[in-house]
């Protein structure tokens, strides 16, 4: 995945242009790949992951909000993984 250091067509480009690039911005770095077409498979361990990440985003909202919590997540992935939210951790940590 490319990133992009001057603006292609505006410097808000965000979508897919004519089925040859997508270009998207994750929190502040703006990226440029090569168009895929959504696959959209319907498999059985596909349907098992999506089932443990709706369990892990359940498990997460409902102690998202007790004190300490949130600050205490955000301030290790601050600390261990730099530009990786604390909500982004709890979830990861919680999928393995």
């Amino acid at each position: 995945m490319a990133t992009v250091k001057t603006p292609i067509l505006s410097l808000a480009a965000t979508g897919t242009i004519g089925r040859a690039v997508t270009m998207s911005k994750w929190k502040t770095v703006k990226t440029a790949r090569s168009y895929r077409p959504p696959t959209n498979r319907n498999t059985p361990a596909q349907q098992a992951h999506r089932n443990r990440y709706s369990l892990a985003v359940a498990f997460a909202s409902s102690i998202w909000g007790l004190p300490g919590i949130k600050d205490a997540w955000n301030r290790l992935a601050s600390i261990t993984h730099g530009n990786l939210s604390g909500w982004n951790l709890l979830i990861r940590d919680l999928m393995f």
